[in-house]
């Protein structure tokens, strides 16, 4: 019996550990979802914005500034939207490490 103890507590954190995990994949999934809304709205709109520019343009000239300014705001968005997910995907590294269940883990199992 004197090592039951030790396999609960070891089964305690794994099964924690198991949950803190699927929690941040859950929440990885939501905010993987909000950032792909936001970033078609922002085509979207971009696209309006595009399509009135060349709509309003009289001149050629004019026709090929608007293309570049939209071509600059598509290349803007996206330049956003992967920084949205860089730091997202840092927020969840940054959790995991100062979670630091492995280590904890490792010690229980060393005693």
């Amino acid at each position: 019996m004197k090592n039951v103890w030790k396999g609960l507590v070891i089964g305690a954190l794994t099964g924690a550990g198991i949950g803190f995990v699927l929690d941040l994949l859950e929440w990885l999934g939501r905010r993987g979802k909000e950032i792909s809304i936001e970033a078609k709205e922002g085509a979207q709109n971009l696209s309006a914005a595009a399509r009135t520019s060349v709509e309003e343009s009289d001149l050629p000239e004019a026709a090929r500034a608007a293309a570049e300014r939209a071509k600059a705001a598509a290349l803007s968005a996206k330049d956003r939207v992967s920084v949205k997910v860089a730091d997202t995907v840092d927020e969840v590294t940054q959790r995991l490490q100062e979670s630091d269940m492995a280590d904890k883990l490792s010690d229980i199992a060393s005693r």
